[in-house]
């Protein structure tokens, strides 16, 4: 199947963690506020989105620093993407979009990381307004999650992964039979 550009609203939020040997995925459906974990030592947190909103969800302080997005991401129309019934802080962190309308994989580099720490990324997911992106392959690591399927269900990506160098890239890349 042909690859297609993907469409989705990634924010991200990383944590120290508990020491793991590999990378590890969970894919989880976000209910509420308490979907964002908030345990551990924060790194950062940021809404990646078209229009980032400087909010607090479930005690975790969102900023709009956009500096790590590498690639041709391109802001979508300002829109309400999410259209779950969260509370206003969340709806804001999954309202808006990013996207790449390109065959080529975008990138999100997380920087400040001590080498063999432990970290845990959360990537949130919501697109209630059409199929785009709803197949998308994460890397991290040289590990790839098959985030597929996922819609209409917003979804928090959470990896857990030890760094191997102070910083790590995020790979979004379209997923195979995506429909954009």
């Amino acid at each position: 199947p042909a690859l297609s550009p993907s469409r989705f609203n990634p924010c991200a939020s990383a944590f120290s963690a508990p020491v793991v040997l590999s990378t590890q995925f969970k894919e989880t459906v976000i209910t509420g506020d308490s979907s964002v974990l908030n345990d551990g030592v924060l790194i950062a947190a940021n809404d990646l989105g078209d229009l980032p909103s400087a909010v607090t969800v479930n005690g975790v302080p969102f900023g709009t620093d956009q500096g790590g997005l590498i690639g041709s991401w391109q802001p979508q129309d300002p829109g309400d993407f999410s259209q779950d019934g969260f509370s206003v802080s969340l709806d804001a962190v999954l309202s808006d979009l990013q996207f790449n309308n390109t065959l080529s994989p975008v990138n999100l580099e997380i920087g400040a990381l001590t080498p063999g720490a432990s970290y845990r990324l959360q990537l949130l997911f919501s697109n209630d307004l059409n199929a785009t992106g709803n197949r998308v392959n994460v890397t991290v690591q040289g590990a790839t999650w098959v985030l597929d399927d996922w819609q209409p269900n917003p979804i928090n990506l959470t990896v857990q992964f030890t760094a191997t160098s102070p910083s790590a890239v995020v790979t979004f890349a379209p997923g195979a039979g995506s429909d954009g």
